[in-house]
């Protein structure tokens, strides 16, 4: 099951937010399902869509530093891009988070 669908995914930093409010301290792993939404319907994308990674990443840095991320619909031509995509998200947030 997934915690955003098409109806609901123009709240998702909400959702996130509300996510890590109420189970934060149970989360033992993430697993990263990147979308668009085309033609009404959520279709997964490696890395490259709508879910906000640096809110993700921030409140996985403050709660969760070492945990595992899983990387949903990535193959060998997308899984470099993906993972130099969240490390450098990963460092703009730990930039911002130690500049406040």
């Amino acid at each position: 099951m997934n915690l955003l669908t098409p109806e609901n995914y123009p709240r998702r930093d909400a959702l996130i937010e509300e996510s890590f409010a109420l189970f934060g301290d149970r989360i033992v792993v993430v697993h990263a399902k990147d979308f668009r939404i085309n033609a009404g319907r959520m279709v997964s994308v490696p890395s490259t869509g709508l879910l906000n990674y640096g809110l993700l990443l921030r409140h996985l840095a403050v709660r969760k530093p070492f945990i595992n991320i899983i990387i949903e619909d990535t193959d060998l031509a997308t899984v470099e891009g993906s993972i130099h995509y969240l490390k450098n998200t990963y460092s703009t947030v730990l930039g911002n988070l130690s500049s406040t």
